[in-house]
């Protein structure tokens, strides 16, 4: 799931206490419960705010997952940058640390160091490597700089992956995107053509781990996309995750990848799969290894009846529908 903020002239402090999307989060819940899902990962913007109240709300809000027996598992957005925010994220869910009782069957946690403890981490679920990238002020205060706090990551994240078993699989989460439909500002910097030669070694790694997809929040669209490294060497699919919240944008016109990426690199990195606007979504997915795919990844998503969209890729066949709830 993705950015749960409830805000403007729809702010609610009875349904949405705190400026958080709880109405929305209660009409998500029973419906990864009634999926079967053993756990839920929303990609960061828990709050609008951020502060530490605001924080205990979402966590709050989690409870009937648990409950259910299925665990959840945030990465921190832009809106809980803040020092204090890093913190009360660990503490009120101690499972990004592999701690407390509501790990459900994710083992192997890891982070990169002391100060990204249960903020950047990874852990294995089945025959999964699930990898969480964050890249906001440390838990001692360091990294105050959003557009380059994910650059001395690369190393440890891009060694994530490759460690990860032939034949088992990689997902690699984030809040802020590869290439934004709205928002410039992006995982490696300021905008999509900063920091070139890290986003190289970023992709490379992934690609050569056989990572099939990094998912991200921040953008409040629904977007699908193969992403070129700006050497043009690696690829990977990327998908931005449609908003669960009372904020939904519009994509930039012309798009961040013609103003930053074209000018800089001389062609274009994205090439779009799939779009959907001002929609309220979610993914649930299930993963098998089945005969002679290597993985069959399917997301199940409605809107009245069935809304699909498929697409085959080598060693890898994946249904994704959109989910479509009514933000009332």
């Amino acid at each position: 799931m993705s950015d749960t903020q409830w805000t403007g002239v729809q702010a609610d402090q009875v349904n949405n206490p705190n400026n958080v999307a709880v109405s929305m989060i209660k009409q998500l819940n029973p419906k990864f419960i009634d999926a079967g899902v053993k756990f839920v990962v929303q990609v960061g913007d828990l709050t609008e705010n951020g502060a530490v109240a605001d924080v205990d709300v979402r966590a709050a809000a989690a409870q009937d997952l648990y409950n259910a027996g299925i665990g959840f598992f945030p990465l921190r957005g832009n809106h809980e940058s803040g020092k204090a925010a890093g913190a009360r994220l660990t503490n009120d869910f101690p499972q990004t640390q592999g701690l407390g009782a509501n790990v459900f069957g994710a083992a192997n946690f890891a982070s990169p160091s002391d100060k990204l403890r249960g903020l950047t981490y990874s852990f294995d679920f089945n025959n999964a490597k699930f990898v969480f990238i964050d890249q906001f002020v440390r838990l001692d205060g360091t990294a105050t700089d959003a557009n380059s706090a994910t650059l001395d990551q690369v190393s440890w994240l891009t060694n994530a992956v490759a460690a990860t078993p032939v034949g088992n699989h990689n997902f690699v989460f984030s809040h802020k995107n590869l290439i934004g439909e709205n928002h410039t500002d992006v995982l490696f910097g300021a905008n999509p053509s900063s920091n070139p030669s890290k986003q190289n070694d970023f992709i490379k790694g992934l690609a050569s781990a056989d990572v099939k997809y990094i998912f991200s929040g921040h953008d409040h669209v629904h977007q699908r996309s193969i992403i070129t490294s700006p050497d043009k060497s690696s690829q990977i699919e990327e998908v931005i995750c449609g908003s669960d919240s009372s904020k939904f944008y519009t994509p930039a016109n012309p798009s961040n990848d013609k103003s930053y990426d074209f000018p800089a690199f001389n062609f274009l990195r994205e090439t779009s799969l799939a779009q959907e606007l001002y929609r309220v979504t979610y993914f649930d997915f299930v993963i098998l290894t089945v005969f002679f795919f290597t993985a069959f990844l399917r997301a199940r998503m409605r809107f009245d009846s069935l809304l699909s969209e498929a697409m085959s890729l080598a060693h890898l066949h994946e249904d994704f529908r959109l989910i479509h709830i009514s933000p009332g």
